[in-house]
Protein backbone atom coordinates (compact mmCIF):
# COMPACT_ATOMS: atom_id res chain seq x y z
CA UNK A 1 0.00 0.00 0.00
CA UNK A 2 2.90 2.35 0.77
CA UNK A 3 4.31 1.73 -2.73
CA UNK A 4 0.95 2.57 -4.31
CA UNK A 5 0.84 5.89 -2.48
CA UNK A 6 4.56 6.48 -3.14
CA UNK A 7 5.46 7.07 0.49
CA UNK A 8 8.09 5.42 2.62
CA UNK A 9 7.00 2.68 5.00
CA UNK A 10 7.99 4.88 7.94
CA UNK A 11 5.68 7.67 6.74
CA UNK A 12 2.84 5.19 6.23
CA UNK A 13 3.34 3.74 9.69
CA UNK A 14 3.38 7.21 11.24
CA UNK A 15 0.14 8.09 9.49
CA UNK A 16 -1.53 4.88 10.71
CA UNK A 17 -0.29 5.47 14.26
CA UNK A 18 -1.64 9.03 14.25
CA UNK A 19 -4.97 7.76 13.01
CA UNK A 20 -5.06 5.19 15.82
CA UNK A 21 -3.73 7.74 18.35
CA UNK A 22 -0.79 5.51 19.18
CA UNK A 23 2.66 6.89 19.91
CA UNK A 24 5.56 5.45 17.97
CA UNK A 25 8.32 6.60 20.26
CA UNK A 26 9.99 3.83 22.21
CA UNK A 27 10.49 6.15 25.14
CA UNK A 28 8.32 5.36 28.13
CA UNK A 29 7.68 7.44 31.14
CA UNK A 30 10.03 6.09 33.79
CA UNK A 31 8.44 4.49 36.81
CA UNK A 32 9.31 5.99 40.15
CA UNK A 33 11.74 3.86 42.10
CA UNK A 34 10.06 1.97 44.92
CA UNK A 35 11.33 0.06 47.90
CA UNK A 36 11.22 -3.72 48.22
CA UNK A 37 7.99 -4.92 49.83
CA UNK A 38 8.58 -8.67 50.15
CA UNK A 39 11.67 -10.68 51.14
CA UNK A 40 12.51 -14.38 51.20
CA UNK A 41 12.96 -15.47 54.85
CA UNK A 42 16.10 -17.59 54.31
CA UNK A 43 17.74 -15.61 51.49
CA UNK A 44 17.58 -11.81 52.00
CA UNK A 45 18.92 -11.27 48.46
CA UNK A 46 15.60 -12.48 47.03
CA UNK A 47 13.13 -9.60 47.11
CA UNK A 48 10.07 -8.40 45.22
CA UNK A 49 8.70 -4.87 44.91
CA UNK A 50 5.12 -6.03 44.43
CA UNK A 51 4.87 -5.12 40.73
CA UNK A 52 4.58 -7.48 37.79
CA UNK A 53 4.69 -11.25 37.98
CA UNK A 54 5.46 -12.85 41.30
CA UNK A 55 8.95 -14.35 41.48
CA UNK A 56 9.23 -18.14 41.42
CA UNK A 57 10.47 -18.36 44.99
CA UNK A 58 7.33 -16.57 46.20
CA UNK A 59 4.98 -18.65 44.05
CA UNK A 60 6.54 -21.85 45.40
CA UNK A 61 6.15 -20.68 48.99
CA UNK A 62 2.52 -19.65 48.44
CA UNK A 63 1.75 -23.02 46.83
CA UNK A 64 3.04 -24.69 50.01
CA UNK A 65 0.31 -22.92 51.97
CA UNK A 66 2.14 -19.88 53.29
CA UNK A 67 0.53 -16.42 53.29
CA UNK A 68 1.81 -13.41 51.34
CA UNK A 69 1.87 -11.29 54.49
CA UNK A 70 4.52 -13.61 55.98
CA UNK A 71 7.03 -12.20 53.48
CA UNK A 72 6.13 -8.53 53.91
CA UNK A 73 9.02 -6.27 54.91
CA UNK A 74 7.96 -4.28 57.94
Amino acid sequence: MAKDKKVTPAEALTAVAKNMRVGLSGARKPRAESADKYRHPQDPQKTWKGFGKRPLWLVEELNQGRKLEEFRIK
